[in-house]
C-alpha cells in the first residue's frame, strides 16, 4: 500500500511540473496588457508622425502650384497689354473710330483704343485670322475683387442683314491691385495719366501692374511690375491714306493715229492679219530649207571637208550657210560661198 501511495504522489509531482513549465513557456511566448498598450501607444506615435509630414508635403506643393500659377497670371496679362499697346494704330479720316479714349478714374480706370495685334494674340480664334481690332483695358469688380478685364471688337461694323460682330471679353487678371497706364507728352515733357492729344498718338507708354499678394498683405513697391512700350507707328494722316493720283503725261507732237510714244497705232484687224503673214512665211521657210530636206553628207568622202556639191545638214539656216567649199579656189566652184566657212590651206602632198 505504500508503495503503491509513494508512486501515485511520484506521478502527481511529474504532472504539476510539466503543467508549470508549459505555463513558463506560454508566459514567454505572449505580451501583457501594459506591454500591449505600450506598443499600441508607439504605433500611433509614429503614424501621426508620417501623416503630418504627408501633409507637410501637400501643403508646399499646393502652396508652390499657387504661386507659380499667380506669376504665370501676371506675366500673361502684363504681355497681353504689352502687345496690345506695342500694335496701337491711328487714322486721321477716321478720328472717331480709331481714337485713343482714356477713363483715369483710379478705381475702375479703362483704356481704349486700335491696334494690329499678332497673329497669337489672345480671343485670334474668335476673329479668324483678322488681326486689326478696338482692345479696351478696364478694372471691374467681380465677387468684390478688383479684376483686369479685356475686351475685343472688330473695328467695322457687321453689314446690312447680318448679325452683329459679338465682343470678345476676357479675364486676364481675377486678383489685381493695381492698374496705371502712363502715357508721355512732349509737350510738358512727363508721364500724364490721360490723354489729350486725342489727332495723334503717344511715343511711349509705360505700364504698371501688380496682383494681390497671396498672404494677403498690402504690396510693396517690389512686388509691381513695369513696362515701357515703345509705340514705332505713327498717325497715318489723309495724304498717306489717299494719295493724290498723278497727273496723266500726253505726249507732244503725237497725231492721228500714233501712241504717246510716236509709234503709229494699228487694228487688231491689222495685227491679226501680219500675225498670220508671219506664220505663212515660217512655215514656207521650214518647208524648203529646214530639217525635211535634211540629206546625209556621203560617208565616203575622201576629204574632212567633205566633197565638192556635197551637202551638210543646214537645220533650217538661211541659204548660203553649211555648204562645203573647194579646197582650193583653183578647183571647180569658184571662190567660196559667202557666209560659207573657210577651210585651212594646204599643199600639194595633203599635209
Amino acid at each position: 500500500m505504500q508503495a503503491a501511495h509513494k508512486l501515485n504522489k511520484a506521478k502527481t509531482m511529474k504532472t504539476m511540473k510539466t503543467i508549470r513549465h508549459q505555463t513558463r513557456q506560454m508566459r514567454r511566448n505572449g505580451f501583457t496588457l501594459v506591454e500591449a498598450i505600450v506598443a499600441v501607444a508607439i504605433l500611433g506615435m509614429v503614424a501621426f508622425m508620417m501623416f503630418r509630414s504627408l501633409l507637410s508635403v501637400l501643403d508646399a506643393t499646393k502652396i508652390g502650384a499657387e504661386a507659380a500659377d499667380h506669376v504665370q497670371r501676371e506675366r500673361v496679362a502684363i504681355k497681353t497689354v504689352e502687345d496690345g499697346l506695342r500694335g496701337m494704330v491711328y487714322y486721321e479720316q477716321n478720328q472717331g473710330m480709331y481714337a485713343l479714349t482714356v477713363n483715369p478714374d483710379p478705381d475702375a480706370p479703362s483704356y481704349s483704343f486700335v491696334s494690329r495685334v499678332p497673329p497669337n494674340y489672345i480671343g485670334s480664334r474668335d476673329f479668324k485670322g483678322q488681326t486689326l481690332r478696338r482692345l479696351q483695358f478696364s478694372v471691374e469688380y467681380i465677387n468684390d475683387k478688383r479684376a483686369l478685364i479685356l475686351e475685343q471688337s472688330h473695328v467695322m461694323r457687321a453689314p446690312d442683314g447680318e448679325e452683329a460682330m459679338p465682343v470678345v471679353r476676357s479675364v486676364l487678371a481675377p486678383d489685381l491691385a493695381e492698374f496705371i497706364i502712363h502715357f508721355w507728352s512732349t509737350s510738358a515733357e512727363d508721364w500724364i495719366d490721360e490723354w489729350t492729344e486725342t489727332n495723334s498718338l503717344p511715343s511711349r507708354v509705360k505700364v504698371e501692374m501688380a496682383l494681390t499678394r497671396m498672404d494677403g498683405e498690402n504690396i510693396q513697391l517690389s512686388n509691381v511690375l513695369k513696362r515701357e512700350v515703345v509705340i514705332h507707328s505713327v498717325s497715318i494722316t489723309k495724304n498717306n491714306q489717299n494719295p493724290d493720283l498723278p497727273a496723266a503725261q500726253s505726249s507732244k507732237g503725237s497725231g492721228k493715229g500714233k501712241g504717246a510714244n510716236g509709234r503709229p497705232k494699228y487694228t487688231p484687224e491689222q495685227i491679226a492679219a501680219w500675225r498670220k503673214k508671219q506664220a505663212e512665211r515660217s512655215s514656207n521657210y521650214r518647208g524648203t530649207q529646214g530639217r525635211n530636206n535634211y540629206q546625209r553628207p556621203n560617208s565616203s568622202a575622201s576629204s574632212r571637208f567633205g566633197q565638192s556639191g556635197t551637202p551638210r545638214p543646214n537645220y533650217g539656216l538661211p541659204p548660203g550657210f553649211g555648204v562645203n567649199p573647194p579646197l582650193n579656189s583653183g578647183q571647180s566652184g569658184g571662190a567660196i560661198p559667202r557666209g560659207g566657212f573657210s577651210p585651212p590651206k594646204v599643199d600639194n602632198n595633203g599635209s
